[in-house]
């Protein structure tokens, strides 16, 4: 039976992306053939790295991920531009105001 994983754990499991990982043993595995000497430095601070680095990953990766269609995209499927989308929807916006005075 495993414990509950607690906050420290947590935390750390943010920062080991893998993809950060493998290429830091790649890195650390040709130093090692190449230069022995610098092997061991090099996964130190590698090691050390790795969670300002995943989280950078992180945010660029969610940065890509929730940025809107740009305009030129939106066109393409024959939608409109946002600016008119805008300006439809405050046109809209004054009539439902105005009916309701009216009412």
């Amino acid at each position: 039976m495993t414990s509950p994983p607690t906050r420290w754990t947590a935390d750390l499991r943010c920062c080991a992306n893998p993809k950060y990982l493998v290429g830091a043993a790649a890195v650390v595995g040709a130093l090692a053939f190449a230069e022995p000497g610098l092997a061991l430095p090099a996964a130190v601070a590698l090691i050390a790295s790795s969670c300002p680095v995943s989280m950078l990953l992180a945010m660029r990766g969610a940065r890509s991920r929730c940025s809107p269609p740009r305009d030129d995209e939106a066109l393409e499927r024959g939608e409109p531009r946002h600016d008119e989308q805008i300006r439809a929807l405050r046109v809209e916006i004054a009539q439902l105001r105005e009916q309701r005075n009216d009412a």
